[in-house]
């Protein structure tokens, strides 16, 4: 039960404490409720995927307060209310760099599929169907250079000389290794060295053949990878309608914001 004693001291607190009575100082207060914002629990996704950077929703509103300077409920109310706005079109963004992103990630494998299991160009032209090569040491998405490229087909001429030294060889050495001990290795006869060199052999030519496969799919990924930056056409359409509608209501709502601050001020005078 609440005694008289502190009756009396909410009393005497009250009257030393009755919040802000100049203009400055209401309009600082009235500005209190966007420290928080009406909107920003519903707004913000907080946790989980795509979730969102609070502090910055907080920042951008507090960027608008000081270029509107609202004064009153209302006025704050219509400020958030252009935040929000201005949140979701972000998040427009976002949408729209997502399905660019799901455009592009891991379009290379599909296009390859695409390009040798559709052979209605080389048909066309009286060639026989074009097969796609087996990949077993690159894949499409692997970064060669025309460099890589030069030294590996050097080394398959040089392989190819008979003067060429196998014992030099470090990658050889690690190729027999890889498949045999070393009291194997020690044990081959002369035919069998042979035939692992020519393993070896086979196997530098199918890596030369393959990198010349990734790099000729270079310049092809590029222009590909280009035209999809683009969203499609439905999609693109349903960004630009939600776009408009944002930018409509900001505007609007600036619209109104205006009107306020000029009743306010004609009535101030």
């Amino acid at each position: 039960m609440t005694t008289e004693n502190q009756i009396e001291a909410n009393r005497q607190n009250a009257m030393v404490s009755t919040g802000p009575r100049t203009m400055e100082g209401k309009a600082i207060t009235a500005k209190n409720a966007i420290k928080h914002g009406i909107f920003a629990r519903e707004l913000v996704i907080s946790d989980g995927d795509g979730k969102e950077n609070r502090e910055e929703y907080d920042q951008l509103i507090q960027q608008l307060v000081d270029d509107l300077n609202p004064e009153g409920q209302m006025e704050v109310l219509l400020v958030e209310k252009i935040a929000v706005n201005y949140w979701r079109l972000k998040r427009l963004v976002r949408y729209e760099t997502g399905g660019i992103r799901g455009h592009l990630d891991n379009f290379r494998e599909s296009e390859v599929e695409r390009y040798y299991d559709d052979n209605s160009d080389f048909m066309s032209m009286g060639s026989k169907k074009k097969y796609r090569p087996a990949m077993e040491y690159y894949d499409y998405d692997d970064e060669v250079t025309e460099k890589e490229i030069e030294e590996q087909a050097t080394k398959i001429e040089k392989m190819e000389g008979k003067d060429y030294d196998w014992s030099k060889d470090s990658e050889f050495k690690g190729f027999l290794k890889e498949r045999h001990s070393s009291a194997e290795i020690k044990g081959f006869s002369e035919n069998k060295l042979t035939r692992e060199k020519k393993k070896y052999f086979q196997g530098q030519r199918q890596i030369l053949e393959e990198m010349k496969e990734v790099w000729s799919w270079k310049k092809r990924f590029e222009v590909i990878g280009m035209r999809k930056i683009v969203p499609d056409e439905h999609t693109l359409d349903k960004i630009n309608k939600c776009e408009n509608s944002l930018e409509r209501s900001i505007f609007r709502n600036l619209a109104v914001l205006k009107q306020l601050q000029q009743v306010r001020l004609r009535n101030s005078n």
